[in-house]
């Protein structure tokens, strides 16, 4: 309790105002079943080629962990080894259209969209990777309108 004095000399007492806590309920989640953690991902690769006035249009998703090797282990504290894809390549028929060069600066699961001059409905269109691993992947689907 503290005292004051206000001008006219009458002491003044200052009380805090009582503090009162109040609980909110807590919802009964004993009947709801333990929830179970989403399965991975499957592994591999999304691709989609579409044809649009003379031009394909490619799209893939490649599911990869695309490890730099920098990261650490949480439960072990020791370096995560390594795995990254080292070679993307699309072919057209056969013929190669587009090869790329990656490494640990490509993100997980990485997208990839490119277009190219040609192609037809129907035709093949393969995507390969190859990592770091010596592991590979690759899909083949038909150019659709």
């Amino acid at each position: 309790m503290a005292t004051e004095t206000n001008p006219t000399t009458t002491p003044v007492t200052k009380e805090s105002p009582p503090v009162s806590v109040t609980q909110s309920p807590q919802p009964d989640v004993s009947a709801e079943p333990p929830k179970e953690p989403s399965p991975p991902l499957p592994a591999g690769i999304r691709l989609k080629a579409k044809l649009e006035n003379d031009i394909t249009e490619i799209k893939a998703l490649i599911t990869h962990p695309m490890e730099t090797g920098m990261r650490l282990d949480p439960a072990t504290s020791k370096p995560i080894s390594p795995h990254f894809i080292e070679e993307v390549t699309c072919e057209h028929n056969g013929k190669r259209v587009i090869s790329a060069n990656w490494g640990i600066g490509i993100s997980k699961d990485p997208y990839w969209s490119f277009k190219f001059k040609g192609g037809e409905i129907g035709d093949k269109i393969k995507l390969i990777w190859k990592d770091n691993q010596g592991k590979t992947d690759s899909i083949e689907v038909e150019i659709e309108n």
